[in-house]
């Protein structure tokens, strides 16, 4: 009977030693786990920031490119009135001469009236 208490003893405490080894290597890959797990949050969030970063920067791209637009637009309207300023500017230029060689001609044939 005493051999069968001693049996059953050894066993108990080796299955005990066998048992706490695995709860131990269980609980090493668990660490694993939650610290690859924390790197992913991590990664994770890294890349949500990342991607509102890039959201940010499309906003303001499209912001700049619509001002830029508007900026064009601007510039084509005002070299539109430039044009149209130069040509009231030679027509005026053209009806000056026109009415300085009216004038010569009048001044001329008043000569020949008289």
């Amino acid at each position: 009977m005493d051999k069968l208490k001693q049996f059953f003893g050894w066993l108990l405490g080796g299955l005990s030693v066998v048992l706490f080894a695995l709860l131990g290597m269980e609980r090493k890959k668990n660490r694993r786990k939650d610290e690859q797990l924390a790197e992913q949050a991590k990664d994770l969030a890294q890349k949500e920031s990342l991607l509102q970063a890039t959201e940010l920067i499309r906003q303001e791209e499209g912001k700049l490119f619509d001002s830029w637009q508007d900026t064009e637009q601007a510039h084509a309207k005002e070299q539109s009135q430039v044009q149209i300023a130069e040509a009231k500017e030679d027509a005026h230029e053209a009806v000056r001469v026109a009415n300085d060689i009216v004038a010569r001609f009048n001044d001329r044939h008043q000569l020949y009236d008289d």
